[in-house]
């Protein structure tokens, strides 16, 4: 069991507390959800290191009585706490705007969790058809997808059925792989390059 257990039912956003990151549309989601739904609204844990510029985001989340006992910042949380976030969490969240790659996309869905993520960079290439997108900076498309979320159970239990049964996690070794077939492209174009007959003048 973690150090700190929701009062009910939870969502969980894994990542560095950072602009980037994406947190506070999460934070305009979840002050609407507050209002609509009461009582129903479950918790959202944001689970990661705060780094720059999130200090007024989290003094509004601290001070902001609607959503103060709801949007919970976690922080030091050990990888046996975030295996038990990630088992117990009604779904997960990534509205980043900008990714390498996505890797608590991965995280969600190869323990066979639903996740709503942005649809920028490479987040879709990390969650394929198997998460729900939206704008990062569209609020009301977050709100939908949450709110469907949250009322619609069977929709989440067909989507993790489906993430269970089909998703296979992109390996360290098909990373090499690719990233192997890419230098010997690049390799086979300089010698191309190279060894191109010199047009007369």
């Amino acid at each position: 069991m973690p150090r700190g257990v929701p009062e009910k039912k939870f969502a969980i956003c894994v990542s560095t507390l950072d602009i980037r990151k994406n947190q506070g549309v999460l934070y305009q989601v979840w002050r609407r959800l507050a209002e609509d739904l009461g009582e129903e609204c479950p918790q959202l844990l944001l689970i990661g290191t705060p780094h720059l510029y999130v200090t007024d985001l989290l003094y509004q989340i601290r001070h902001d009585r609607l959503v103060n006992r709801l949007i919970v910042p976690l922080t030091g949380i050990t990888d046996e706490e975030l295996a038990w976030y990630y088992k117990n969490c009604e779904f997960t969240l990534y509205p980043s705007v900008y990714e390498g790659w996505g890797l608590p996309i991965s995280e969600s869905l190869a323990v066979g969790k639903y996740c709503i993520a942005g649809n920028k960079t490479s987040l879709p290439e990390a969650g394929g058809d198997f998460v729900d997108y939206f704008d990062p900076l569209d609020v009301p498309g977050c709100y939908r997808l949450v709110r469907r979320a949250i009322e619609d159970p069977d929709y989440v239990k067909m989507r993790e059925t489906n993430i269970r049964e089909n998703y296979k996690p992109y390996t360290w070794k098909m990373t090499a792989q690719s990233v192997s077939e890419i230098v010997d492209e690049c390799i086979s174009a300089e010698i191309d390059k190279t060894s191109a007959p010199i047009s007369p003048e």
